[in-house]
């Protein structure tokens, strides 16, 4: 906010007192200011500044109009909750909504004017209306989260009461109203439900214990010093506290939502993002070259490996020496091991593996994509990356073979639901990872080749042993810097519409997460129909 919003500010409380003060006055020659007026133009004038009326920066006509509008209709809202909620129905109050169309007309006109004289000054550039009041900013969302508790609390404490609403909703409205401008103050100027920058639970749920505490002692002490004995503690006291309780219930569950979202790759976002959505550019894929044969034999992995495979049978070790020539490749250059823990990866020297292969399914990690950039870290540019994962064909087919058909579809319903179904939703994710710490999830063969190729390697090549999906993969990027894709049921994508602008389409997900990312892995493998589509998709 500028000067000019100051003057404004100034000029529209004075429009509003001259619009709707003077028809009184000249009627009976007083100025009719009562606590009822008080509460319209302390309302009118914070809705006015929360609505961004008087914002002059970044200047979009659109926005400006909006914001008097919207102003208008909130206080018209007010007006008509208190009509109701009070039972104030042998009062006229139409004259005052007419009163408050009258401003609203001059100030739409008087901004067009002003837009008229001053238009080079406008932004050009498009903003949304939620931008223009920065709703995106988290501590207005918690401010009215805060204000929706103390709200929420004051009614349900007034419901308890054993009488009816309209003999203490009259007597204690100014309270609430009270009560609601000191908790908008103290959010304002103090960080009482800020998120930003904090990790731990005692860093949400203190500033709330504190500064209600203080609410509490100023509430007493006012009841104190002016004698207001006949007010009763449970509706004073019993929504401070009970709005206390429905705070830190609301903050817990923002700072386990945070927690889980640290510690998993399983994305909250609703729409799922494309590898064109990237943020910044990734350098020239490897060119694919024949890893020729070492001098010295004996230095290689050609039969060290096929010992350090043994526990996993002579399958596996065929299946990488069909791919990989295990006589080019130096033992130093080699890691085997079975781990499910990231640090053990990231302990490994930069850029020092040509082959790197771990035994432990990647179900296990917490965060999958971390896992497998930091292994893209330590491979150097041509280098291999052999894993193994558990398919949702896999748990299938395990069912398949343990129960009979009947029973064997029953559990794999049900672990369709727990483990597909709602680890991809926005909440049960989260319940779901509380249940399981992250680990044993269940995914597709698509989703792991995918993850895969968003991590900067290139499929070589899958297998199947004992119900687990092996693949071989080769480093020949860095990993996309954008962020996560989603697992919910939307995805967006970009698309070339009129004149070849670019343009955003919004879809129902209709493929495995992650399925962007592989589709020149499976025109490769299959190529295409005769429709045009992919075949074997």
């Amino acid at each position: 906010y500028t000067y000019f919003s100051i003057f404004a500010l100034v000029t529209d409380i004075i429009l509003l007192f001259f619009v709707v003060i003077t028809p009184s006055y000249l009627q009976t020659k007083t100025i009719p200011f009562n606590t009822y007026y008080a509460i319209f133009f302390s309302a009118w004038i914070l809705i006015s500044l929360t609505s961004g009326k008087y914002k002059f920066t970044n200047q979009r006509l659109k926005n400006e109009l909006m914001a008097i509008c919207i102003n208008a209709i909130a206080v018209w809202g007010l007006l008509s909750l208190y009509v109701i909620s009070l039972e104030k129905y042998n009062k006229n109050y139409s004259a005052l909504y007419a009163q408050i169309l009258i401003v609203v007309v001059i100030e739409l006109c008087s901004r067009l004017i002003y837009y008229i004289i001053n238009r080079k000054k406008y932004s050009r550039k498009k903003e949304s209306f939620t931008s223009y009041l920065n709703l995106r900013n988290k501590k207005w969302v918690m401010m009215f989260i805060n204000l929706l508790s103390v709200f929420v609390a004051f009614m349900i404490v007034i419901w308890i009461k054993p009488a009816s609403l309209r003999i203490y909703l009259p007597n204690y409205y100014k309270f609430l109203i009270a009560l609601l401008v000191w908790e908008f103050l103290i959010n304002l100027i103090t960080q009482k439900n800020q998120i930003k920058g904090k990790t731990r639970y005692r860093d949400y749920i203190i500033p709330i214990l504190k500064f209600n505490a203080f609410t509490l002692v100023i509430i007493a002490i006012f009841v104190n010093l002016f004698r207001l004995f006949n007010l009763s503690r449970l509706i004073i006291f019993g929504t401070v506290i009970l709005s206390t309780f429905f705070e830190i219930l609301f903050i817990s569950y923002i700072g386990a939502h945070r927690k889980i979202a640290r510690n998993t790759d399983q994305s909250g976002r609703i729409f799922g993002v494309t590898p064109f959505d990237e943020k910044t550019p990734r350098e020239n894929d490897y060119k694919l070259t024949p890893i020729p044969d070492l001098q010295d034999e004996d230095q290689s992995i050609k039969d060290v490996l096929k010992d350090r495979l043994l526990i996993c049978g002579l399958k596996l070790y065929d299946f990488i020496d069909k791919h990989i020539n295990l006589k080019g490749i130096y033992q130093k250059e080699l890691t085997v091991f079975d781990t499910q823990i990231l640090f053990n990866v990231e302990a490994i020297n930069v850029n020092s593996k040509k082959l790197f292969i771990n035994l432990h399914k990647v179900n296990d990690f917490k965060r999958m994509n971390d896992y497998l950039k930091a292994s893209n870290d330590k491979i150097e540019m041509g280098g291999y990356i052999i894993g193994c994962g558990e398919t949702i064909q896999g748990v299938y087919k395990k069912f398949m073979d343990q129960y009979s058909r009947s029973i064997a579809l029953l559990f794999y319903f049900i672990h369709f639901i727990f483990r597909r179904v709602l680890p991809k939703l926005p909440i049960t994710q989260e319940i779901n990872y509380i249940i399981t710490g992250g680990q044993n999830r269940t995914m597709s063969k698509t989703e792991i080749l995918g993850r895969l190729v968003y991590s900067g390697f290139k499929i070589i090549d899958t297998t199947e042993i004992n119900n687990l999906l092996y693949f071989i993969a080769i480093k020949v990027n860095i990993p996309y810097e954008e962020e996560n894709p989603s697992y919910g049921p939307f995805i967006s994508l970009k698309r070339i519409g009129k004149n070849g602008k670019i343009i955003k389409i919004y879809k129902f997900r209709t493929m495995h997460p992650y399925s962007e990312y592989i589709q020149d892995y499976v025109f490769e493998k299959s190529h295409l129909a005769k429709g045009g589509k992919l075949k074997d998709d």
